[in-house]
Protein backbone atom coordinates (compact mmCIF):
# COMPACT_ATOMS: atom_id res chain seq x y z
CA UNK A 1 0.00 0.00 0.00
CA UNK A 2 2.85 2.18 0.49
CA UNK A 3 4.40 1.71 -2.65
CA UNK A 4 1.24 2.61 -4.12
CA UNK A 5 0.83 5.95 -2.29
CA UNK A 6 4.25 6.73 -3.27
CA UNK A 7 3.79 5.99 -6.79
CA UNK A 8 0.97 8.35 -6.58
CA UNK A 9 2.36 11.09 -5.09
CA UNK A 10 5.58 10.74 -7.50
CA UNK A 11 2.80 10.90 -10.34
CA UNK A 12 1.45 13.75 -9.17
CA UNK A 13 4.24 15.44 -8.85
CA UNK A 14 6.04 14.66 -11.89
CA UNK A 15 2.97 15.73 -13.53
CA UNK A 16 3.60 19.31 -12.50
CA UNK A 17 6.97 18.62 -14.57
CA UNK A 18 5.52 19.33 -17.93
CA UNK A 19 7.83 18.84 -21.14
CA UNK A 20 10.99 19.28 -19.28
CA UNK A 21 13.89 18.55 -21.41
CA UNK A 22 16.35 17.48 -18.60
CA UNK A 23 15.89 16.83 -14.89
CA UNK A 24 18.69 17.37 -13.04
CA UNK A 25 17.42 19.39 -10.28
CA UNK A 26 16.50 17.32 -7.11
CA UNK A 27 12.77 17.39 -6.73
CA UNK A 28 13.73 16.64 -2.92
CA UNK A 29 15.83 18.94 -2.17
CA UNK A 30 14.35 21.54 0.33
CA UNK A 31 13.09 24.82 -0.89
CA UNK A 32 12.31 26.87 2.02
CA UNK A 33 12.16 30.02 0.20
CA UNK A 34 9.32 32.57 1.35
CA UNK A 35 7.05 33.49 -1.01
CA UNK A 36 7.59 36.48 -3.16
CA UNK A 37 4.60 36.80 -5.36
CA UNK A 38 2.34 38.03 -2.95
CA UNK A 39 -0.13 40.69 -2.70
CA UNK A 40 -1.38 41.65 1.10
CA UNK A 41 -3.81 43.52 2.32
CA UNK A 42 -3.40 47.49 2.50
CA UNK A 43 -4.31 47.91 6.09
CA UNK A 44 -0.90 46.58 6.99
CA UNK A 45 2.73 45.90 4.95
CA UNK A 46 3.70 43.00 6.81
CA UNK A 47 1.20 39.82 7.26
CA UNK A 48 1.38 38.32 10.41
CA UNK A 49 2.31 34.92 9.09
CA UNK A 50 5.33 33.97 6.34
CA UNK A 51 4.61 31.49 3.70
CA UNK A 52 7.05 28.99 2.20
CA UNK A 53 7.55 26.50 -0.09
CA UNK A 54 8.23 23.05 0.70
CA UNK A 55 9.65 20.32 -0.50
CA UNK A 56 8.07 16.32 -1.76
CA UNK A 57 10.14 15.09 1.13
CA UNK A 58 8.73 16.77 3.65
CA UNK A 59 4.96 16.55 2.92
CA UNK A 60 5.68 12.74 2.45
CA UNK A 61 7.57 12.98 6.31
CA UNK A 62 4.94 14.79 7.49
CA UNK A 63 2.47 11.83 6.07
CA UNK A 64 1.30 13.80 3.53
CA UNK A 65 1.00 13.34 -0.31
CA UNK A 66 -0.16 10.56 -2.90
CA UNK A 67 -3.16 11.86 -5.36
CA UNK A 68 -4.88 15.24 -4.70
CA UNK A 69 -3.86 19.09 -5.69
CA UNK A 70 -0.65 20.32 -5.82
CA UNK A 71 -0.51 24.45 -6.21
CA UNK A 72 2.89 26.28 -6.88
CA UNK A 73 3.62 29.66 -6.68
CA UNK A 74 2.18 31.05 -10.39
CA UNK A 75 5.75 31.22 -12.39
CA UNK A 76 7.62 29.03 -10.11
CA UNK A 77 8.99 25.25 -11.26
CA UNK A 78 8.25 22.38 -8.92
CA UNK A 79 11.77 21.02 -9.13
CA UNK A 80 13.82 24.14 -7.72
CA UNK A 81 10.75 26.02 -6.25
CA UNK A 82 8.84 23.56 -4.38
CA UNK A 83 5.17 23.93 -3.37
CA UNK A 84 3.02 25.71 -1.74
CA UNK A 85 -0.14 23.88 -0.98
CA UNK A 86 -1.01 20.77 -1.10
CA UNK A 87 -4.62 18.99 -0.32
CA UNK A 88 -4.74 14.76 -0.52
CA UNK A 89 -7.89 12.94 -0.11
CA UNK A 90 -10.11 14.12 2.37
CA UNK A 91 -8.71 12.40 5.65
CA UNK A 92 -10.20 12.36 9.36
CA UNK A 93 -7.16 14.50 10.47
CA UNK A 94 -6.85 16.61 7.34
CA UNK A 95 -5.12 15.96 4.18
CA UNK A 96 -3.71 19.75 3.03
CA UNK A 97 -0.53 21.11 4.25
CA UNK A 98 1.32 24.42 3.87
CA UNK A 99 4.64 25.87 5.30
CA UNK A 100 3.32 28.93 7.61
CA UNK A 101 6.02 30.55 9.66
CA UNK A 102 8.98 27.84 9.05
CA UNK A 103 6.85 25.10 10.24
CA UNK A 104 4.77 22.47 7.37
CA UNK A 105 1.25 22.84 9.24
CA UNK A 106 -1.50 20.36 8.66
CA UNK A 107 -4.78 22.46 7.38
CA UNK A 108 -8.68 20.69 7.98
CA UNK A 109 -11.09 21.51 4.83
CA UNK A 110 -14.13 23.20 6.57
CA UNK A 111 -16.16 24.11 3.42
CA UNK A 112 -15.81 23.20 -0.64
CA UNK A 113 -17.98 24.22 -3.28
CA UNK A 114 -18.05 24.12 -7.24
CA UNK A 115 -17.09 21.22 -9.78
CA UNK A 116 -15.56 18.03 -8.09
CA UNK A 117 -11.88 16.60 -9.59
CA UNK A 118 -9.91 13.92 -7.75
CA UNK A 119 -11.27 14.44 -4.24
CA UNK A 120 -10.99 18.53 -4.45
CA UNK A 121 -13.18 21.08 -5.42
CA UNK A 122 -12.84 24.39 -7.33
CA UNK A 123 -13.27 26.73 -4.29
CA UNK A 124 -12.52 25.32 -0.86
CA UNK A 125 -12.01 26.46 2.79
CA UNK A 126 -9.28 25.48 5.53
CA UNK A 127 -8.51 26.31 8.68
CA UNK A 128 -5.42 25.44 10.38
CA UNK A 129 -5.28 22.55 12.79
CA UNK A 130 -4.39 22.91 16.53
CA UNK A 131 -2.00 20.52 17.95
CA UNK A 132 -2.28 19.06 21.72
CA UNK A 133 1.00 18.05 22.35
CA UNK A 134 4.53 19.03 22.10
CA UNK A 135 5.63 15.73 20.78
CA UNK A 136 4.05 15.59 17.80
CA UNK A 137 6.72 16.00 14.79
CA UNK A 138 4.22 18.58 12.91
CA UNK A 139 3.95 20.74 15.86
CA UNK A 140 6.09 23.87 15.02
CA UNK A 141 6.08 27.90 17.02
CA UNK A 142 2.22 28.79 17.93
CA UNK A 143 0.30 31.01 15.28
CA UNK A 144 -2.57 32.89 14.92
CA UNK A 145 -5.56 30.99 13.67
CA UNK A 146 -5.45 31.09 10.01
CA UNK A 147 -8.14 30.78 6.96
CA UNK A 148 -6.93 29.81 4.05
CA UNK A 149 -9.35 30.15 1.00
CA UNK A 150 -8.39 28.14 -2.39
CA UNK A 151 -10.02 29.05 -5.19
CA UNK A 152 -8.40 27.18 -8.75
CA UNK A 153 -9.33 27.04 -12.65
CA UNK A 154 -9.90 23.43 -14.45
CA UNK A 155 -7.68 23.34 -17.35
CA UNK A 156 -7.58 20.17 -20.03
CA UNK A 157 -7.29 16.54 -18.21
CA UNK A 158 -3.79 15.04 -18.84
CA UNK A 159 -2.70 12.11 -20.01
CA UNK A 160 -1.97 9.97 -16.90
CA UNK A 161 -5.41 10.71 -14.56
CA UNK A 162 -4.66 14.76 -13.86
CA UNK A 163 -5.91 17.78 -14.78
CA UNK A 164 -4.00 20.81 -14.96
CA UNK A 165 -4.84 23.93 -12.98
CA UNK A 166 -3.43 26.84 -14.76
CA UNK A 167 -4.42 29.63 -12.47
CA UNK A 168 -5.71 30.21 -8.96
CA UNK A 169 -5.40 31.70 -6.08
CA UNK A 170 -4.49 31.12 -2.18
CA UNK A 171 -6.37 33.40 0.15
CA UNK A 172 -4.80 33.92 3.45
CA UNK A 173 -6.41 35.38 6.51
CA UNK A 174 -5.49 36.24 9.52
CA UNK A 175 -5.43 38.77 12.42
CA UNK A 176 -7.88 40.77 10.51
CA UNK A 177 -5.10 40.85 7.71
CA UNK A 178 -5.58 38.88 4.25
CA UNK A 179 -3.05 37.99 1.83
CA UNK A 180 -3.40 36.82 -1.94
CA UNK A 181 -0.88 34.73 -3.78
CA UNK A 182 -1.27 33.40 -7.31
CA UNK A 183 -0.99 29.62 -8.10
CA UNK A 184 -1.04 27.17 -10.85
CA UNK A 185 -0.79 23.23 -10.17
CA UNK A 186 -2.14 19.75 -11.14
CA UNK A 187 -4.65 17.56 -9.17
CA UNK A 188 -4.83 13.70 -10.06
CA UNK A 189 -4.52 10.15 -8.78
Amino acid sequence: MKKYAIACGLLCFFSLSGCADSLETNPATEPDAAVENIESSPESNAFPVEVSTYSADELFAAGGGGCGMTLLSSGADFRTDGMLFFNGLESAKGSAFMKLNGGLRRLVRTAASGEVFYGQQTNQSFETESFETESDAMTPPPLPEITVDVAVTLGEPGEIESVNIPAGTITLTAEGQSQEIAVVGDAGC
